[in-house]
């Protein structure tokens, strides 16, 4: 895998810890955070097993995609080139980072509420 997709990738995680770090000041001791893994949709656990579920997730999805990366493949047996590589890492931890944001966010509502 090419460095870029690895640094881009590793900015994205860093930004998935911070935001565990942004939950865990912001959110009140008693808030439920949101995971859509596991055994159900939209299962809410305690705001420590959250912001720590978040933030591995994201490192395990970094991990297996800079894991995988090298042998990456288009449908036609060409692999990815060094920008293909970078931009399948960005889009990747992009999304999951924005999922993490909107759990938080859900979190903030559920527990005003």
């Amino acid at each position: 895998m090419e460095t870029a997709s690895l640094a881009i990738g590793g900015m994205l995680l860093f930004l998935m810890i911070v935001l565990s770090w942004y939950g865990a000041v912001t959110l009140p001791q008693t808030a439920r955070i949101p995971v859509h893994w596991g055994f159900g949709y939209n299962r809410y656990v305690s705001k420590r097993t959250g912001l720590i579920l978040w933030s591995a997730g994201g490192a395990l999805i970094y991990g297996l995609v800079a894991g995988l990366g090298g042998s990456a493949r288009w449908s036609h047996g060409a692999p990815l080139s060094g920008w293909e590589s970078a931009v399948f890492m960005a889009v990747i931890m992009g999304v999951l980072a924005a999922f993490q944001v909107g759990a938080l966010s859900a979190a903030s509502r559920r527990s005003r509420a």
